[in-house]
């Protein structure tokens, strides 16, 4: 038998990660001295201790290195699994680094902004309210089959969409909650009595007023910011320049909105980020 602090060297595991072990069951001492407490190994526990720091070595959870101890006839088979969620997320790592590399080069660089007047925009919204832990958040197969909705409701009401469609987003009740207002520009004010079974409808007019906006066309939009990690897509390097360059030139964010620029056929050929900077 040998101590616990034999066992330390000889297998390179401090002492305080075997008692660790031995109290999770992973790796139990073979003796325990009843008066002392003192904990003994024997030398058939070397291979399963140098087993345990190759695991953990290579990043495996304690919980899998648990499985691979009790069920050696699967071990391959879950290193091999380990593996591959290794590779994805080394695929992840590099693609975060090539994201970011792009980032903190154009960083500080002076952001294309411009300014417009626009008049009066009469406008319908289907409202959404999404609560922001929700696993499905960055999922947009309900926003769009809400725009196709609303779209085909105001033209069978004979006020169709006169332009892209825009999106804005707006607190809600609850701190975890935001409302999402999925919106059409239409050309006249929309009546009262307008309603759409199922949904909560919103709408409005924007009034006369002097926009900032940054445009990016389709085929610069960055194919890979990230929409397959936790949180979902992150925002366009051109949605922060142009927020920071708002805040540098003290407006505040009012009706901040994400529209699409539509071609004459109704394909989207470019998104704009624009705000109301002077109503």
């Amino acid at each position: 038998m040998m101590t616990i602090g034999e066992f330390a060297l000889h297998t390179g595991i401090s002492v305080k990660a075997l008692r660790f072990y031995d109290e999770r069951g992973i790796l139990p001492a073979a003796e325990v001295d009843p008066a002392t407490g003192y904990r003994f190994y024997a030398a058939g526990q070397l291979r399963a201790a140098t087993t345990i720091r190759v695991l953990r070595a290579a990043g495996m959870p304690l919980e899998s290195v648990e499985q691979v101890l009790q069920e050696p006839d699967r071990a391959v088979d879950l290193l091999a699994s380990h593996e591959r969620q290794l590779q994805a997320q080394r695929e992840v790592q590099d693609r975060a680094i090539r994201i970011g590399q792009g980032m903190l080069a154009e960083s500080g660089q002076q952001p294309d902004v411009k300014t417009r007047h626009v008049g009066p925009t009469h406008w319908a919204a289907i409202a959404t309210t999404v609560r922001v832990a929700d696993d499905d958040i960055d999922d947009a197969d309900w926003a769009n089959s809400d725009f196709q909705m609303l779209h085909t409701a105001l033209s069978q009401a004979g006020n169709p969409p006169i332009g892209g469609w825009w999106t804005a987003i707006d607190p809600a009740d609850a701190a975890d909650e935001v409302e999402v207002l999925l919106s059409w520009p239409v050309r006249e004010p929309v009546p009262k009595d307008f309603s759409l079974d199922g949904v909560e409808l919103r709408t409005g007019t924007l009034p006369d007023r002097t926009e900032a906006f940054v445009r990016t066309e389709i085929d610069e939009v960055e194919d890979d910011l990230l929409d397959d990690t936790a949180g979902g897509r992150l925002l366009h390097p051109k949605y922060l320049d142009f927020v920071e360059y708002l805040d540098k030139n003290g407006h505040q964010l009012r009706q901040l909105r994400q529209a699409a620029v539509l071609h004459d056929e109704g394909v989207p050929v470019a998104m704009e980020i624009t705000a109301t900077i002077n109503p």
